[in-house]
């Protein structure tokens, strides 16, 4: 366990089991917050939670507060129960408890409070609101100020108030900021539009983007500005990470591309593949369908890919299992490197021309190849074809497959009938099986193999995902 790991530990041990802080007058609530008097930035890291990240269950937040040389001056934790973390996913309401870096770090200097508020109502009295006070014992807790969303047709803005409730600060962001792989800035802005500095969502990289909900904060404001309002910019930070916002789904028109078979070269030594879907808590708690994402590993558990479903609401949720798609594949530099496209077939038809269908290409255009479903009476087979339309490759399973508490293994045959490789579902245990839609898939075949067949047999892993395994009814 790492040195962070240790602190956070005994951050939870003090919430649970340590005596509240008491200080004796207000004078001295507020020394702990002389640490930001000479400072104009701050550096908010939120620590990667490893049951989060695997399961998808909620846990308390916590942050690492940092210096722009890197300092740590401030610890943060989110008070709240299960019930409420699951329940009401970032528009929960909170307790959040920050503690200074001195000594034992058991001294409290800010605490934060979010009431629970509708995140889809656009009446005035639902907008999201948090109080940042002194850690003084309720009732006699100093207000420093609060954070108030403000209605806005046109941005997400937000009002600093001071404790006299008069806003002295804004925070404003068009609403369309769908920038990928990029920082998102938020203007701080002096009541008469002024820039005053910012508050920047750093981009963690895809992924810690991809595969978990840590986000990291920069926060830039006058050096001279009261440290109170200081706090409650700092405030203000928490609520615009857990507040609403639009998914960070991934277009292909913002995205770095290769071209051609570039990037490829990965595949090129390989001749296995781990294909790992993310799980998605809101899916798994309302049925209600996310676009899926997946991590693209190695036999050594090395991401060296990573997928996103670019998909609409109304086309998941309407079509589900059958319904068309399209899914980029990124390597580490975060370029994608392989497109692929499903379209709409009616799904259980006898037809020949209602057989699912999957083309695989590379981000300009190129096809490597496409995966054909055949039509059979007795198995399940799909056709392997490159980009010539000519069959190089079956995969096929026989009879019926409900396995259960096992894998279910798909073969890779040649075109004489030779068993190459294999796509395993591989079984992820009684609890993810039954409450969730996140499937993990192996892949393997020769070593030899042409690198964009490899990329067309990494594709039929996500159609047979989609046909067989996405609603969990094997």
């Amino acid at each position: 366990m790492s040195e962070s790991d240790n602190s956070f530990s005994n951050f939870e041990s003090v919430i649970t089991t340590a005596p509240q802080p008491q200080f004796q007058n207000e004078i001295e609530q507020a020394n702990g917050l002389d640490a930001l008097k000479s400072l104009n930035h701050l550096l908010v890291e939120q620590n990667v939670e490893k049951l989060e990240t695997l399961t998808g269950f909620e846990t308390n937040n916590k942050y690492t507060i940092k210096t722009l040389q890197d300092k740590t001056i401030f610890f943060a934790v989110e008070e709240n129960d299960c019930f409420t973390r699951n329940c009401f996913g970032h528009v929960r309401p909170f307790e959040m408890r920050i503690f200074d870096n001195n000594g034992d770090r058991k001294n409290e200097v800010i605490h934060l409070s979010r009431p629970l508020r509708c995140s889809e109502c656009c009446f005035p009295g639902f907008l999201q609101k948090l109080e940042v006070r002194s850690p003084s014992p309720s009732p006699s807790r100093e207000l420093f100020g609060t954070v108030e969303q403000i209605w806005s047709i046109s941005h997400i803005t937000f009002n600093i108030n001071d404790a006299s409730g008069d806003p002295v600060l804004k925070i404003q962001r068009p609403y369309f900021f769908m920038e990928c792989c990029s920082d998102v800035d938020f203007e701080v802005k002096s009541m008469k539009n002024e820039p005053m500095g910012k508050v920047t969502k750093q981009w963690s990289g895809i992924a810690q983007e991809s595969l978990t909900k840590a986000d990291n904060f920069e926060i830039k404001f006058p050096m001279d500005l009261d440290v109170k309002i200081k706090a409650v910019l700092l405030g203000a930070c928490f609520l615009i990470v857990t507040a609403p916002q639009p998914q960070n789904e991934i277009e292909l028109s913002n995205v770095t591309q290769t071209q051609d078979a570039n990037g490829l070269e990965a595949l090129q030594s390989l001749d296995h593949l781990l294909v790992k879907q993310k799980v998605e808590l809101l899916e798994a708690f309302t049925g209600f369908e996310t676009n899926n994402k997946y991590a693209i590993m190695n036999i050594q558990n090395q991401a060296i890919f990573f997928a996103a479903e670019d998909n609409d609401c109304c086309t998941r949720n309407c079509f589900g299992s059958v319904r068309p798609f399209e899914m980029q594949i990124f390597n580490q530099e975060q370029k994608e490197i392989i497109h692929l496209s499903r379209p709409l077939r009616c799904a259980g038809c006898g037809f020949p021309c209602c057989l699912q269908k999957l083309q695989v290409c590379s981000p300009s255009g190129e096809l490597f190849g496409t995966v054909q479903e055949d039509w059979s009476f007795f198995s399940i087979e799909f056709s392997i074809k490159n980009a010539s339309g000519e069959t190089v490759l079956k995969i096929q399973r026989s009879g019926c497959f409900l396995e259960c508490c096992s894998d279910v293994k798909f073969d890779v045959k040649s075109l004489d009938g030779v068993i190459v490789g294999h796509v395993t579902k591989q079984w992820s245990g009684l609890a993810k099986e039954l409450l969730t839609n996140a499937d993990n898939f192996g892949i393997q075949f020769p070593k030899e193999l042409d690198v964009k067949i490899k990329a067309v047999l990494l594709g039929a892993c996500f159609l047979i995902d989609f046909m067989y395994f996405e609603q969990n009814d094997l």
